[in-house]
């Protein structure tokens, strides 16, 4: 089993695959999902990684607590894309990955606003043919930890708090 084996149980879904520019383990989008994507220059007086993860995390968190929704940093045990810059509310909420380039450093991250049953069935499978473990479960939601289903109060509250983030030191 593997990667072939993953991209195929999504297909047959009705989910297309792409490799993401960060990087990562799989994670499944629906309609209702929030991903963005903050950009930094690389230059001397720009964040280190850890600083930018940072910066992101705590706008996330910022914004998902606009929303009503009280979130722990971490993540359930076998969630989607596992690191350690994810938050959790009854289930993982939102997950962040990084990729640096020569001159810019790209933090992406994804808010999963309904739909967590779903992803978890989607990603279920994918897990399983890349043998790496997953609980559908640990996925959770912004609606489920009892906050809008509608992916533009989520969006605009996201986009707020990105909008603060300050990118030079």
């Amino acid at each position: 089993m593997g990667y072939r084996e993953a991209t195929d149980a999504a297909k047959r879904r009705g989910y297309a695959v792409t490799e993401r520019a960060v990087g990562g383990h799989p994670v499944a989008l629906t309609g209702s999902s929030v991903a963005f994507r903050l950009a930094t220059p690389t230059t001397p007086a720009a964040p280190e990684i850890t600083d930018r993860y940072e910066l992101v995390t705590a706008a996330i968190e910022s914004a998902l607590e606009t929303l009503d929704i009280s979130v722990e940093r971490g993540e359930p045990p076998a969630s989607f894309c596992p690191g350690t810059h994810s938050l959790s509310a009854k289930g993982k909420v939102a997950g962040f990955a990084q990729r640096i380039r020569r001159d810019v450093a790209v933090t992406a991250g994804l808010v999963v606003v309904s739909d967590h049953d779903e992803i978890g069935s989607v990603l279920e499978p994918v897990y399983e043919a890349l043998a790496v473990p997953f609980d559908p479960g640990s996925v959770g939601s912004v609606s489920r930890a009892g906050g809008p289903a509608a992916p533009e109060t989520v969006v605009a509250a996201v986009e707020t708090a990105l909008a603060g983030v300050k990118t030079d030191r």
